[in-house]
Order: structure tokens, then C-alpha cells, then sequence
């Protein structure tokens, strides 16, 4: 048996951050990302089904930094 690849999220959502940095948020594209992070559009889609998913989880990530500065301030 092979073992099966997997796709890193965060390794995706580093990618999506890039692609938004470099080209601002217009460019962020599940194709755009997928080429970013040296995966295939349906391994993107394996791991975030869609764009909505996708930013989604970047602006969870985005929060959860947030609150952990927070709280670190505190």
C-alpha cells in the first residue's frame, strides 16, 4: 500500500496569504494558491472546499493570533 499525500492547511494558508500580499486581495484565486503552495487545485479542495472555506480559515487564523497577543499583553 502507498500512503496517501497530504496537503499541510497551513502550508495552503501561508499560500493564500502570499498570493494576497503580492497581489492583493483580487488575486486570490483557488488556482492562484493551489500554484503557490505546489499543489494541485483539488488538493487545495480536499483540504478548504471552496474560496468562502478558504478565507474563512484565514480570517480565523487571523483572530486566533490576535487573541493570542492579547492575551500575552494581558
Amino acid at each position: 500500500l502507498t500512503r496517501r499525500k497530504t496537503v499541510d492547511p497551513k502550508v495552503l494558508l501561508d499560500a493564500a496569504e502570499a498570493v494576497i500580499v503580492e497581489a492583493g486581495p483580487q488575486s486570490l484565486t483557488l488556482e492562484a494558491v493551489a500554484a503557490r503552495a505546489g499543489v494541485s487545485k483539488g488538493g487545495l479542495q480536499y483540504a478548504f472546499r471552496s474560496k468562502d472555506v478558504l478565507i474563512a480559515a484565514l480570517v480565523e487564523r487571523h483572530l486566533d493570533e490576535l487573541l493570542r497577543d492579547y492575551a500575552r499583553e494581558r
